[in-house]
């Protein structure tokens, strides 16, 4: 079960809001998410206890509404579909399609990005770092 949560938040981390989020003239401050969110993340800060491996992986948004997310503790790639509503970012994982969940956008610029996301009724905010892998 550990593995399927910690898989889940690694789909960014790339991962699931139970709560729908309306647009608002807030969420036209942060900028457009959809561009900005295009390249590569590592997660550099949680407010979970997470394995020191997490923060090794990285998360890849392209611009097709597709992304992947490389974890470093098992050296897997996940791919999915993403799609952004507001500040709501909704994955379809390639292995769980049935399954689709949500993040929220708490802040994104140029380097980073805050997600927020809820995961067995827990709240957890990752901050992650834009990077340039080749």
């Amino acid at each position: 079960m550990y593995k399927k949560v910690k898989l889940m938040m690694a789909v960014l981390a790339i991962g699931m809001l139970v709560t729908t989020f309306t647009s608002c003239s807030k969420d036209d401050e942060i900028g457009n998410i959809s561009e900005l969110i295009i390249g590569k993340w590592q997660l550099y800060q949680s407010s979970t206890t997470l394995d020191p491996c997490d923060f090794e992986g990285w998360a890849e948004f392209k611009d097709d509404g597709t992304c992947s997310d490389f974890d470093a503790c098992d050296g897997t790639t996940t791919s999915a579909e993403y799609t952004i509503d507001g500040r709501k970012i909704t994955f379809v994982m390639d292995m769980f399609p049935d399954a689709p969940f949500s993040y929220y956008v708490v802040s994104i610029s140029d380097n980073e990005l805050v997600f927020r996301v809820e995961i067995l009724g827990f709240q957890v905010t990752n901050k992650y770092k834009r990077i340039t892998i080749e």
